[in-house]
């Protein structure tokens, strides 16, 4: 049997706030056995964000990769943000809309039951 793992893309604005939220947001998924894409990780110190180039990058891996994706707060005033749920709107992935990157979060804890891959649990360490 072939196992698949879903992968939520978080989007967000590119701030250091937004950032810093971001990563707390994929540690707290990939200990939930979650897969999680941030684009940002593309950019650092590499990339313009602003570029063709990146917004390419980032709009393959939603395509290819993407499961669901999670929004970051104030992600609407963020062009790409919003051409990430666009996306996700156009073609039925599953959005989640944390307001902390807190395990208490509600919406943090749906994304977690949504996307964890139990196959994963049985690896060991």
């Amino acid at each position: 049997m072939r196992e698949t793992m879903k992968v939520i893309f978080i989007a967000g604005p590119f701030s250091l706030t937004a950032v810093e939220a971001a990563w707390q947001y994929k540690e707290i998924l990939a200990k939930n056995f979650v897969g999680v894409f941030y684009s940002f990780d593309l950019g650092i110190g590499v990339l313009d964000i602003a570029s063709a180039y990146f917004k390419h990058l980032c709009g393959i891996f939603l395509r290819t990769t993407a499961s669901a994706v999670l929004v970051l707060p104030g992600w609407e005033q963020n062009e790409i943000a919003k051409d990430v749920v666009a996306y996700a709107k156009k073609y039925n992935l599953d959005i989640f809309y944390p307001k902390l990157p807190n395990i208490d979060d509600k919406e943090l804890r749906k994304a977690i039951s949504w996307g964890r891959a139990p196959w994963l649990m049985t690896l060991k360490k």
